[in-house]
């Protein structure tokens, strides 16, 4: 009889130094994001103080009332010290201390940052974006925590930004706290938790706490990206879509290639739900992001005893845990070539060996793999595994770049402006703010490729609505990537009309230069830009 799928328990701790009389802003926005997420997990948010933390939690845990729990970064290391149970961090990124210092910006001239740990590695680049005096502390306990908060105060800055409990401590004494948190962070979160893929029509119930516990933070189980959802009309962009949906009917290994930043993971999570495995894990592995002995484990699990340090009862592996779905291999470039070597007889044998173990174990997985390397030149230079290519590159996909797609420049700009404009609630960039980036964005290389382009998109979103009449900051303070001293002096006149006209300038002004690089070479200029020589025609007779 099959068994309903299992829903992990995740128990959300929010601390405080003193506990609130009504919801703290934080306990309403994980609610919130948390609703999302009701038919994938069992979610609960409890507010606490700190010298109730471990009680509630060794509590928790002896009821085994929760699989994961999760908390900031000072309550998180601080728990993982005194429990068996899963215990996850809240991680703030670049967008959470963006969005901060905007508020921050509105209500004082001086801010204090407090980051539990490590500082912000982002926080140097955005320096230039604020009119404002930021320092920035770490913090390991409490009592550091209050010390430094103290002497910001002393110091005069009048806004602090940190966790809830930093939040407390700003505002007894008598700074502003404003808390480094956003719904965005909350769902890569959420994201991270849950798993959609292993349903229990296949194994007991009880294994399902094991298996979410066994889990890296880094580990996602469901493939949330479709072909629908991915922009762009530039036909060899079209053209590999085409032939992703047609190879996403098989099961035969697809090797994806194309530089940093193209939307290869994203186009192999569309592969996964569009084939007859969606229902299934997706398992995704970045092979670059490991040092060889931890990936190994995580590759293929260990027995019980299999080296010291080894979890009692062993651990299954990612290959293992994508048993019946889809088992991504991002950067394969990069792996290690012992393990190529290995890789290979599961990708031969369909069978994997745990470490420590007699036995293998039969595994039915599709594997899609994914590098920005040359593999051949790798070959040549015995990096990469002949023989593991050649398993590998049964389907070919290449991801074109984005200085290859310049007609989806624009309109995947104004689509992220859109997102990051609704994720963040600021007003959205007026006409007259983005009117003068958009030549820019057509004439930049683009060596992050979409990834780039979506860090400008969020910086846009969140800066250019709120900028004064007079402007506040100007575009080579906001985007000095896009403002190279030759393209600034290459700029043509904005036009002042509307943003139609000024975007077909700027295509015009583009193809001149490509066709300039190809000596005038019609059908060279058009095959560099993925359009028909009529069009570069078109376009060029437009500045003529």
């Amino acid at each position: 009889m099959p068994v309903a799928a299992y829903l992990p328990r995740v128990i959300a701790l929010v601390t405080h130094l003193h506990r609130p009389a009504a919801p703290s802003r934080m306990a309403q926005l994980i609610e919130q994001v948390s609703a999302d997420y009701r038919q994938q997990a069992r979610i609960e948010v409890i507010e606490t103080t700190l010298a109730d933390l471990l009680p509630l939690a060794r509590e928790l845990e002896s009821r085994q009332q929760a699989d994961v729990i999760l908390c900031s970064g000072a309550a998180a290391d601080y728990l993982r010290q005194h429990l068996s149970t899963t215990v996850r961090t809240l991680h703030l990124g670049e967008f959470d201390l963006i969005r901060a210092l905007v508020l921050a910006r509105d209500r004082a001239s001086r801010v204090g940052i407090l980051s539990f740990g490590q500082p912000y590695p982002e926080l140097a680049a955005m320096q230039a974006l604020f009119t404002l005096q930021i320092r920035e502390h770490t913090y390991t306990s409490l009592e550091q925590a209050r010390a430094q908060v103290e002497g910001l105060v002393e110091d005069g800055f009048e806004v602090i930004i940190g966790s809830p409990t930093v939040c407390q401590l700003a505002d007894a004494a008598g700074a502003q706290g404003v808390l480094a948190l956003d719904a965005e962070s909350l769902r890569h979160t959420f994201d991270s938790l849950v798993t959609l893929g292993a349903r229990l029509d296949e194994t007991p119930a009880r294994r399902m706490p094991r298996r979410l516990r066994e889990q890296p933070a880094a580990r996602q189980f469901n493939a949330r990206h479709r072909f629908e959802q991915m922009l762009g009309d530039a036909p060899a962009f079209r053209a590999t879509l085409r032939l992703a949906q047609r190879y996403a009917q098989t099961d035969a290994t697809v090797l994806i290639t194309g530089e940093s930043g193209t939307g290869k993971e994203l186009l192999a999570q569309s592969l996964h739900n569009a084939s007859p495995r969606q229902q299934a894990p997706f398992v995704a592995i970045n092979c670059a992001a490991l040092p060889e002995s931890l990936l190994e484990s995580e590759l293929f699990g260990y027995e019980d005893g299999a080296f010291t340090g080894s979890r009692k009862g062993g651990k299954p592996g990612l290959i293992e845990l994508a048993h019946t779905g889809t088992l991504f291999l991002d950067e394969i470039g990069d792996m290690p070539v012992a393990l190529q070597t290995r890789l290979l007889r599961v990708l031969q044998e369909r069978e994997v060996l745990r470490l420590g173990a007699c036995e293998p174990t039969a595994v039915d997985i599709r594997v899609i793999a994914a590098t920005h390397c040359d593999l051949t030149a790798r070959i040549a230079d015995q990096r990469f595994r002949q023989d593991l290519f050649y398993r590998l590159n049964t389907l070919r996909l290449a991801v074109p770049p984005l200085r290859e797609r310049i007609e989806d420049i624009l309109p995947l700009f104004n689509a992220l402006l859109a997102h990051h404009s609704r994720a963040s609630g600021m007003p959205p960039a007026g006409p007259e703010h983005v009117q003068p980036l958009l030549p820019l964005l057509l004439r930049h290389p683009w060596p992050g490729n979409i990834r780039e382009l979506d860090n400008i998109a969020e910086r846009a979103a969140l800066c250019l609505g709120t900028l004064d009449d007079d402007g506040g900051v100007d575009l080579y303070t906001l985007f000095p990537e896009l403002l190279h001293a030759d393209t600034a002096e290459a700029l043509p006149p904005a036009p002042t009309d509307n943003l139609r006209s000024l975007g077909k300038a700027a295509e015009a002004a583009h193809a001149r230069q490509v066709l300039d690089r190809c000596d005038g070479d019609m059908d060279e200029a058009a095959r560099c830009l993925g359009v028909s020589r009529s069009t570069v025609w078109r376009r060029v007779r437009k500045l003529t």
